[in-house]
């Protein structure tokens, strides 16, 4: 459970730097939210995969 709320922890964390980026900055916080979004998406599926085994 850890795993999943320091992921869902930096996913808000990158959503809400993506907001508040500069114009400068913005690819690198679009960058950052998609790194989020897969680590979180893939905390989900390992969830998912132990619940079946």
């Amino acid at each position: 459970m850890n795993e999943f709320i320091e992921a869902l922890t930096n996913w808000a964390q990158a959503e809400q730097d993506f907001q508040y980026a500069e114009p400068a900055y913005v690819d690198i916080a679009i960058h950052k939210l998609k790194a989020a979004e897969l680590q979180l998406s893939l905390v989900i599926r390992e969830r998912k995969y132990e619940e079946v085994a």
